[in-house]
């Protein structure tokens, strides 16, 4: 029995902790009263940096208006509706009235031809009755002269009458019916622009939830104080600014953390056998390349390669493979540079000279303010500002690169150079002084790094024009009575509606991995729970029959 209770317990815990998630997503999902919809579709395609730079550049800019310029396409879709239903009301009576001219039992052409043919008979027949030279007369003379009656004149002219007036009628629906479709035309145009104004949105909050974006800044609002006399007071409006247009995933790993997990082990000969005894990794290009602006390069992520990179250094001794996977992840560290500066290029360039220009202004050349400079630069791994000890200016960074890959893209990994970590250079070296002016310098050593980027950034240009589809009026040839009837515009409506979202996805935003784990985690203990009871039943079954038996004995 104790053993029972045991088992009985477990099986009850390992149910509540499997359902213990959905209870708590359920009890959260009824406490949000409006849950906050993020979008109503998503792209699950990777959208390139160069689109994302571009949307991210022009849809922010435009963001106070998208919502307006939304509400005015729907306006006008909802005006051109009603009057394409007006239109086809008007067609339809139109229609109508050329029905009853043609056909109807009074006042119609069928009924007055049938009239016509009727009164040419009494006629006829009268003229039988009273002249007897009639009768001696050929086709062509006796119908010139049946022609000439009055009320057959009457009778014709009745009829033209009638056919004039169903021309007119047949003339006023086709024109109804183009004006019918030339509103289709705009519709389908306006509805074109606001499923691409959703698309754009769309796009731009999946480019948003990349890593390495970060939102438009308009250059115009960075307003710095340059009569500021505390240089720590000006710096904290500088960072205050930069951690709105530089990503925190960006400043998560730095430079000298890239250098210091691919150097090599020094004499440590239990790392070196940790490194030699690794298995081979196949490292996707493709993959690697999206770890430039869409999904974020961590430590750990380094640490791999830099570990994998050593233990094929130490097993083939090839020390310019060694060095190309070091660079490369180097160049991988700057693309993500190059993606988020280009978004807010006039930004980063305007935060630069307004900062040199202070720095000149207030004479700050000292050792202590190099350093406090240094330690933004190295705080968000950017160098904005050079000082150049022969002139003791500064000067802006206006190369467009972040200004520490071509300092660590030359060192070498076998002489385990030491690194100032305040300074961020290496130290006891005057190759890569920041002391010295870079902003002259060639930028071969950066043009070398956008080619071995995966993704090369480029400069920003313009929007994408986008493709539109040209429609041709659809006007029906002239006839007297129709008998299809114009699409209707709720028909319009969905087939419009179901061919635009023909190619979304429902909305999924990006799986962090914890409800993948605790799902998991529940069906183990699920599976082991069931078992157990399995196991408890089939005991308990057992001591059933030995106890029948001992009964039967």
């Amino acid at each position: 029995m104790k053993n029972t209770k045991k088992i009985s317990l477990v099986t009850i815990i390992s149910l509540s902790l499997f359902c213990s998630p959905v209870a708590e997503a359920e009890t959260t999902s009824l406490e949000a009263s409006e849950p906050f919809i993020v979008t109503q579709s998503i792209n699950t395609e990777l959208i390139d940096a160069d689109s994302c730079i571009s949307l991210i550049r022009s849809l922010s800019t435009a963001a106070d208006t998208s919502s307006l310029e939304s509400q005015t396409i729907l306006a006008d879709i909802e005006s051109l509706q009603a009057e394409m239903n007006y239109a086809n009301q008007t067609y339809q009576r139109l229609n109508q009235e050329i029905a009853l001219l043609e056909a109807g039992e009074e006042d119609s052409l069928n009924y007055a031809q049938s009239q016509l043919a009727v009164v040419i008979e009494l006629i006829y027949e009268d003229y039988l009755a009273t002249d007897p030279a009639f009768v001696l007369l050929n086709n062509e003379e006796q119908m010139n002269i049946i022609s000439q009656h009055d009320v057959i004149i009457e009778w014709q002219d009745y009829i033209l009458q009638l056919q004039q007036l169903i021309n007119q009628k047949v003339i006023e629906r086709d024109n109804q019916e183009n004006y019918y479709y030339q509103l289709v035309y705009q519709i389908e145009n306006q509805t074109r622009l606001l499923e691409e104004e959703k698309s754009n949105q769309a796009q731009l909050n999946q480019c948003l939830l990349y890593p390495y974006s970060t939102t438009y800044l308009d250059s115009s609002n960075i307003l710095l104080n340059s009569n500021n006399d505390s240089l720590e007071s000006y710096l904290m409006e500088v960072d205050l600014i930069l951690q709105k247009i530089v990503p925190s995933n960006y400043r998560k790993v730095s430079f000298h953390d890239i250098y210091r997990l691919f150097e090599l082990p020094k004499d440590d000969e239990t790392s070196i056998e940790f490194l030699s005894n690794k298995e081979n990794i196949y490292v996707d290009e493709y993959g690697l390349a999206q770890y430039a602006y869409a999904k974020e390069l961590s430590l750990y992520d380094l640490e791999v390669l830099g570990n994998y990179a050593k233990r094929d250094y130490l097993k083939l001794e090839d020390l310019v493979s060694f060095q190309e996977s070091y660079q490369s992840a180097l160049a991988l560290k700057e693309a993500q540079f190059a993606y988020f500066f280009q978004i807010n290029q006039e930004s980063f360039l305007t935060l630069s000279d307004q900062l040199a220009n202070y720095l000149n202004s207030q004479n700050l050349i000292s050792q202590e303010v190099i350093k406090q400079i240094q330690t933004l630069h190295n705080r968000h791994q950017i160098k904005f500002v050079y000082f150049n000890d022969v002139t003791q200016t500064w000067s802006a960074n206006k190369t467009g690169f972040s200004g520490y890959y071509e300092i660590y893209n030359n060192l070498s990994l076998l002489d385990n150079i030491p690194i100032d970590t305040i300074t961020g250079n290496p130290a006891e070296t005057d190759n890569f002084d920041e002391d010295k002016d870079h902003s002259s310098e060639s930028q071969n050593g950066n043009g070398d790094l956008l080619d071995e980027t995966p993704e090369q950034p480029v400069d920003n240009t313009d929007a994408l024009d986008y493709l539109k589809d040209q429609l041709t009026n659809n006007s029906g040839s002239p006839s007297k009575v129709k008998t299809s009837d114009l699409p209707s515009p709720n028909e319009l409506k969905n087939s419009s509606e179901s061919s635009s979202n023909s190619g979304n996805t429902s909305l999924s935003l990006p799986n962090t991995g914890e409800v993948r784990f605790w799902t998991i985690l529940g069906i183990v203990l699920l599976m082991i729970g069931l078992l157990m009871l399995l196991a408890n039943q089939i005991t308990r079954r057992k001591r059933r029959e030995k106890l029948d038996e001992i009964e039967l004995d």
